[in-house]
């Protein structure tokens, strides 16, 4: 429930179906003439079991933060969250590292667990 001030929608794009190794949701959060935009993010371990790869992963979030961009570029900020199943502690990953630039490239900040 919110308060009349307050409303929420769920936003499905045509891009959203196209995106196989990350499940996405993503809200308009409008606060009287101002606009949010709040998603949530899931990425399974990959295994050989799904056949899910980190570099296919890499390749479906870059598309996924380009449709951010331009779907939201309106909205005050944007926030994503949720369990992306990387360790940040670990620098000398590769893989981390390349989606640690993904974000810098779209002028987001990563944050340690809350």
């Amino acid at each position: 429930m919110t308060r009349p001030c307050v409303s929420v929608k769920k936003v499905t794009a045509s891009t959203s179906n196209s995106f196989m190794h990350f499940e996405h949701l993503d809200c308009e959060l409008s606060v009287r003439k101002s606009f949010f935009h709040v998603g949530v993010v899931y990425r399974p371990p990959p295994s050989t079991t799904n056949g899910f790869s980190v570099t296919r992963f890499l390749d479906e979030w870059t598309h996924y933060l380009e449709y951010l961009e331009h779907y939201f570029d309106q909205a005050i900020e944007s926030v994503i969250m949720g369990d992306f199943n990387f360790h940040l502690d670990e620098k000398n990953n590769k893989q981390l590292n390349q989606f640690l630039k993904c974000m810098v490239w779209c002028n987001m900040r990563p944050l340690q667990r809350i």
